[in-house]
């Protein structure tokens, strides 16, 4: 199933996880060894954005939690390119089927990838995983795993608003060691309580601390 005939509305679980890790780990550097690839003399590739495999898989693990939990509802996309089934020897197109919703119970059965994720395209796929659903199994065969794009926003911003993204926290933190390019942000913002009179360094980080966070 390719990009073009993906129904408008909804996002493979791979792109969805994409969205989510660009959420979590949004803002923070990348760890040095993505550098030198980056940096390749003539790559073609060197202008892509080349995601860090950890922070993916957190995602992707996330993402299934709430896919298990019904938080979050996955559905089979048929594979237009292949005939469901053969009656009175007419071919049927799985163009005529409604996107199905994957049960609960059948996605704790999918079989993840290496690292915990749900992949797009179900691996060894067996008729007792799908409990006896030979129509669903027939889809999960050659289909597409996929969620409702504006489900997928409404869950992202309910977990955005946890506050316990790595991206938030980096925000959040003071540090009282070296200075970071995260903490920019913070800086400005002590200079401006000094600036007021609110805070002086002989106040100490216990007084300052409440002053950040309080809004």
């Amino acid at each position: 199933m390719t990009d073009s005939i993906l129904p408008d509305g909804f996002l493979r679980l791979s792109d969805a996880t994409s969205r989510l890790a660009d959420g979590m780990w949004g803002g923070l550097s990348r760890p040095d060894p993505l550098a030198p690839i980056k940096r390749i003399h003539k790559c073609p590739y060197k202008n892509l954005s080349i995601g860090w495999g950890p922070w993916r898989e957190r995602a992707g693990r996330r993402l299934r939690a709430a896919a298990v939990k019904g938080t979050l509802v996955v559905y089979v996309l048929a594979n237009l390119g292949a005939p469901l089934e053969k009656e009175a020897n007419i071919l049927r197109f799985p163009e005529q089927l409604e996107p199905m919703v994957v049960p609960v119970m059948v996605l704790k059965r999918l079989i993840t990838t290496a690292r915990g994720s749900l992949p797009d395209h179900p691996i060894a796929l067996s008729i007792k995983t799908t409990g006896g659903n030979e129509r669903l199994f027939e889809l999960l065969l050659d289909g597409l795993l996929a969620v409702r794009e504006s489900d997928f926003t409404k869950w992202y911003r309910s977990e955005r608003a946890k506050g316990n993204w790595p991206s938030q926290r980096s925000r959040l933190k003071t540090r009282t060691g070296r200075p970071t390019k995260q903490t920019k942000a913070i800086r400005q913002s002590v200079l401006t309580l000094v600036h007021r009179e609110q805070w002086s360094g002989k106040d100490g980080i216990a007084k300052l601390h409440p002053l950040l966070t309080s809004g």
